[in-house]
């Protein structure tokens, strides 16, 4: 109480005096006691509550996009929609348990785990000397938009590259994470500016269309990275600014259910029911699927799609099956799961290519979790983990997977803030940055190789665009219109 005290009081005494974040705050607050005096599980609803609280002061700053605190979210989301769940219905946890496992110290475990990873951030990010002053007033609209079509164009082409050159495939994909920043510094501009939303509206259909074509439904980034655009320019509390951001959560959460109602038919029908994670229709053929399956989408659709995503979002039941099982079954791997995740990592097929591949995440959930194979579909294309935190259990325990996390963050934190504070390049290029690193955060079911292996290509990834590639393309052009301007292009930090 005494930390969120400090950091109330540092919030409050911004210039910005209706913070959104103390406003939030409060918001969450009654709610959360609202939700401890009706749920029948009130422990894991105040402590979900005073972590909302916790991520809320440590990672909203009045002068700066909180693009840290949406993944956060996202993950809370996956640890909390059970306890949330108690509230609203008045079913106990235990009731609506997967497995018939004990929920409960799951979610306390999972929430300090993210608790520890908050703090971590807060210590390296958002500690010393402040970041430079997110402005993009200085700028002229129509630079931005072609450098943001660039960006994206960029990402396109090295999507496509990947699929031709096998050996530096993952460092493509890494690379392609340029339109995201594109993305980002577009929508933001075209809310600071308030100009070129048509071509904002094309470009973030034409990412929706494209992303629902694919076979794991990539539109998904392209909602997180518009949501987290939004509400970084729009930070004053204001009906336009709510109503947009309520639109904007409303559609996303319709495609989200209309996908998760289809998507099984919608792959079997890709693959040409093979069962394999190929894509054998045309391009033209999987618009036509899916302007058939709009049309066709009714009430009881809607229904089972929403229960499927509400399941799909939970994903604390693994966790406390894990939990359950080690040490009690199988002993606690002493680091060795992490060991091999490392060696993995750092040994890039490219200049080894003899080294093994590690276990399937299905057949890791079901040994650890004690879950049936079938059940989890094995075989098919589904892939599920028992998550990060998971396998840092499995290796470490409680205690030791809080530290784990916490050390994990701090070095996340400060490689994030190098990306940040980096003084040639225009910041607002520098916080596009930012959102591609915030990307391999949401996930709170990601399996550990997977996190480690997207953030540690995805940091050389966005070093290389950020201190080799982009400043010996802009920078040239780039002083020479500021200087006919007598204008700084950026600011010393």
């Amino acid at each position: 109480m005494v930390v969120l005290a400090q950091l109330e009081n540092q919030v409050a005494r911004r210039k910005r005096v209706r913070s959104p974040a103390i406003s939030i705050a409060v918001g969450i607050g009654v709610l959360t006691w609202a939700g401890v005096m009706v749920s029948p599980s009130p422990l894991v609803v105040l402590v979900s509550g005073a972590f909302a609280l916790l991520a809320i002061l440590c990672l909203w700053r009045s002068d700066e996009p909180p693009i840290l605190l949406v993944p956060i979210f996202m993950q809370f989301v996956a640890i909390s929609t059970k306890p949330i769940t108690t509230a609203i219905t008045g079913v106990p946890l235990q009731d609506i348990s997967d497995f018939d496992n004990n929920l409960e110290p799951a979610v306390l475990f999972a929430l300090a785990a993210l608790a520890a990873l908050v703090l971590a951030l807060r210590l390296t990010v958002y500690s010393g000397h402040p970041a430079a002053s997110f402005s993009i007033q200085a700028w002229s609209y129509g630079r931005i938009l072609v450098y943001s079509l660039l960006a994206l164009v960029a990402g396109h082409a090295l999507d496509v590259l990947s699929n031709w050159f096998s050996e530096v495939r993952q460092i493509l994909l890494a690379l392609t994470g340029i339109k995201w920043a594109g993305l980002f510094v577009l929508t933001y501009a075209t809310l600071s500016m308030r100009r070129g939303w048509g071509w904002l509206a094309g470009v973030v259909l034409f990412e929706l269309i494209l992303g629902m074509t694919g076979f794991f439904a990539q539109f998904q980034e392209v909602i997180f990275v518009t949501l987290a655009a939004i509400i970084s320019a729009r930070i004053k509390f204001r009906i336009s600014n709510i109503l947009l951001v309520t639109i904007g959560t409303v559609l996303a959460g319709l495609l989200a259910i209309f996908w998760t109602s289809i998507k099984q038919d919608y792959r079997d029908f890709m693959s040409a029911g093979t069962s394999e994670q190929v894509v054998m229709q045309p391009l033209d053929e999987r618009i036509k699927y899916l302007a058939n399956k709009v049309v066709e989408f009714d009430v009881e659709q809607f229904n089972r799609g929403f229960n499927l995503l509400l399941q799909r979002i939970s994903y604390i039941d693994f966790l406390a099956a894990t939990m359950e099982r080690v040490p009690a079954v199988i002993p606690y791997e002493n680091g060795n799961r992490m060991g091999a995740v490392l060696v993995h990592v750092l040994t890039p097929r490219v200049l080894f290519p003899d080294k093994p591949d590690l276990p399937n995440d299905t057949a890791v959930t079901a040994y650890y979790a004690g879950v049936d194979k079938a059940g989890l579909g094995e075989g098919s294309t589904n892939s599920i983990s028992i998550g990060y935190l998971g396998e840092m259990y499995v290796d470490f325990g409680i205690a030791g997977s809080l530290l784990a996390v916490f050390l994990v963050g701090l070095v996340y934190g400060r490689g994030y803030r190098a990306v940040r504070d980096y003084n040639r390049l225009p910041t607002f290029l520098n916080y596009g940055f930012c959102m591609i690193l915030a990307l391999p955060l949401t996930g709170f079911g990601t399996a550990l190789i997977k996190l480690f292996g997207s953030t540690i290509t995805l940091f050389a990834a966005v070093f290389l665009l950020q201190r080799i590639i982009l400043p010996s393309l802009l920078i040239r052009n780039v002083r020479h219109e500021f200087g006919k301007r007598n204008l700084r292009p950026w600011p010393k930090v």
